[in-house]
């Protein structure tokens, strides 16, 4: 038994038989009751407030029509409940379900009030800070003369520093140097681009520089790119690769391009390699990811939703089957059968 999902429904069902129960109560309050202009029938809007279905005019029901129980007297709102404008005493309104009812006007004035207050506090401290500020502050000329040496060292700092000191800029980008240091570490298989080793100490400026030469490697084709999540995946390309590592004559040795290389092409439509990556992104990316996803929504939501979900691939996966499978059927053909 799922407690959370039917504490959900149990708020769901209170919530709507509220509101059911909160507009027939104003239905029934409101039955015996008409508009006081043209006599139209009345709903109710919100808490202390009805309006006239004919004309449109709103007003407070329980001004309108109920008296006070005491003396008779008409009722007046005050901040948050209903007092007898005569007597002063509380009148319980019958136009209320469960909510309360506020004087707009009254909280209107007191923001405004508010609001004017805090106008005045900021004039005060304003016209305080400007009394208590001090008089202008008169100094006398500085005499250079009266300190040995501070003209020339003055003069000194203007002048600049000397030729010993003078400053060197960086050598910059070299980007011969990042292409050879790239295609030095890059494998067969996909590795990240922040797993190549920096060949500057700036990070930034080195990460910027390995992004430039890799681009220029893959537009000459001799690596292969692509982006993963927030990765950067390298790895050398396929043509680039050919006959590393293996000595002698591939058809003689192994057959795999007189074989094995020619079936994978003329079945799969690619390259060995481009198969191998596609099973590897099929069956260690997609295929656990996918699992992951399942084991972290049954562990919050429980393992209930797992019949209806193979339910519902299964029947996708058939109507993707008949749409692959159906051919153009001309209107000709179709009205003759």
């Amino acid at each position: 038994m799922d407690i959370v999902r039917q504490a959900f429904r149990l708020v769901e069902v209170v919530t709507g038989f509220a509101g059911r129960a909160r507009k027939l109560y104003y239905a029934v309050v409101l039955m015996g009751h008409s508009c006081p202009a043209c006599g139209g029938k009345l709903n109710m809007e919100a808490e202390g407030l009805c309006r006239c279905r004919s004309c449109g005019q709103e007003f407070d029901p329980t001004i309108a029509f109920q008296r006070c129980s005491t003396c008779g007297g008409e009722p007046v709102l005050r901040v948050r409940r209903y007092q007898c404008r005569q007597c002063g005493a509380d009148v319980v309104s019958r136009f209320l379900f469960d909510g309360l009812v506020f004087d707009a006007d009254y909280f209107r004035q007191k923001m405004a009030d508010s609001r004017e207050r805090k106008k005045q506090l900021r004039e005060q401290v304003r016209e305080m800070l400007a009394a208590s500020r001090s008089g202008a502050l008169n100094l006398p000329e500085a005499e250079l003369s009266s300190v040995p040496g501070l003209a020339d060292a003055l003069d000194s700092l203007v002048i600049g520093p000397p030729e010993s000191l003078s400053w060197e800029p960086d050598k910059g980008f070299d980007l011969k140097r990042y292409e050879s240091h790239i295609q030095t570490h890059i494998r067969d298989f996909p590795i990240c681009l922040d797993d190549v080793p920096p060949l500057a100490e700036n990070a930034r400026k080195d990460r910027i520089w390995r992004f430039i030469a890799i681009i220029f490697l893959a537009h000459f084709g001799l690596i292969d790119i692509w982006q993963d999540g927030q990765s950067i995946m390298v790895m050398k390309h396929e043509a680039d690769r050919e006959g590393q590592d293996i000595s002698g004559n591939l058809e003689g040795d192994d057959g795999l391009r007189g074989t094995y290389g020619e079936r994978i092409h003329r079945t799969f439509r690619m390259t060995r390699q481009g198969v191998r990556w596609r099973f590897w992104r099929l069956f260690n990316d997609i295929y656990v990811s996918a699992f992951e996803t399942i084991l972290f929504i049954e562990k919050a939501l429980g393992p209930e939703l797992r019949d209806h979900a193979i339910r519902i691939s299964k029947e996708r996966y058939a109507m993707r089957q008949e749409a692959r499978e159906a051919s153009f059927v001309s209107a000709d053909r179709l009205n003759r059968k």
